[in-house]
């Protein structure tokens, strides 16, 4: 009998060959397949206080790479106060100088040997020096065509009162001046003085038209609220280099203890006696600066109970002087 030659009988077998020639170059593949790089881990250590007086403060971080090796450190800084100087920002530990009080962020960053990074941030404070300096009131006596004469406190503090009595002049305008310590850094701009006052009309140092006026000195400008008592065209109210203005809204004689306000706060400023808004102007576009000095002034002996400084935003209490030492100032700072 002739046999029948059937292309497909020999199938499975070419089947089977075919799937173990697959299965050979799979496994030479997975042979050859190199692993995925994993990214290296920084550490750039732990967050710090920096203790007042240092000169210098040292950054100190580690790198780890768990399939390979660390080839490359790098600190650089992300925020600040100021731009410190990193003395050697290639290296695991660094030196650090040149730097303020204030908050900065550090970040390292690692690179392994297949060109990965890693990255970390700590956080370093450098605290403030503590201010101890408190001010001292001075007083200055002046009049027309003559110079000014100043005199210390322990001639105008007495049993609770401030006043200024003894001029060489029967003529004369006098104020008593706080200078802000450089250490207390006030925003000149969000500020609101109280001052206890009077000035009456009657007594052996009253000098019409009875002024009394509050300044509020800055490093930029002068914000000031004269009070008189008949002539509005003496009066004076805001920025004394933008700009001030008259208004009979400040015609007053303080015959009994007034609290008088001077305040700025977003760009406008307010003045007000015993709570009730006097007079109010914008000063947007200027600024009155850093607090530089506190100032109340006369037209003859006004005399000041006490006086007392807030911050216009937070209303915290900054700063108050009772006059309760006789001969010397007395100045509370919070």
């Amino acid at each position: 009998m002739k046999k029948t030659c059937n292309p497909f009988s020999r199938l499975p077998i070419l089947i089977v060959i075919l799937l173990l020639f697959t299965l050979v170059q799979s496994c030479k593949k997975d042979d050859t397949d190199t692993p995925a790089n994993k990214v290296p881990v920084a550490d750039a250590g732990t967050a710090a206080e920096i203790p007042v007086g240092e000169e210098t403060f040292t950054l100190s971080g580690t790198g780890t790479d768990a399939d390979g090796t660390i080839t490359a450190y790098l600190w650089s800084q992300v925020s600040g106060p100021n731009h410190a100087i990193i003395t050697n920002p290639g290296s695991t530990s660094t030196d650090v100088k040149y730097f303020e009080p204030g908050t900065y962020l550090f970040q390292l960053m690692v690179t392994d040997d297949d060109g990965a990074t890693g990255v970390d941030t700590v956080s370093i404070i450098v605290l403030a020096p503590v201010c101890t300096e408190t001010g001292r009131w001075i007083g200055t006596y002046a009049t027309e065509n003559e110079t000014p004469v100043i005199v210390t406190d322990d001639t105008f503090i007495k049993d609770g009162i401030a006043q200024l009595t003894n001029s060489p002049w029967s003529y004369f305008f006098c104020s008593m001046q706080l200078e802000i310590p450089s250490c207390r850094v006030i925003d000149a701009d969000s500020v609101r003085l109280e001052v206890s006052l009077k000035n009456p009309s009657t007594g052996v140092h009253a000098i019409t038209d009875y002024d009394a006026g509050l300044w509020l000195q800055g490093s930029a400008d002068t914000a000031v609220a004269q009070y008189i008592g008949y002539r509005p065209e003496f009066t004076k109210f805001g920025l004394m280099g933008a700009g001030f203005y008259t208004t009979s809204d400040l015609l007053y004689v303080f015959e009994n203890w007034t609290t008088v306000t001077l305040e700025a706060n977003n760009g406008v400023l307010t003045t007000k006696r015993d709570g009730v808004i006097t007079q109010t102007t914008s000063y947007s576009g200027h600024t009155i600066g850093q607090l530089k000095h506190i100032n109340i002034s006369f037209k003859g002996s006004g005399s000041i109970d006490w006086v007392k400084l807030y911050s216009s935003n937070s209303n915290k209490l900054l700063m108050q002087e009772d006059f309760n030492t006789n001969g010397a100032s007395n100045v509370h700072w919070y």
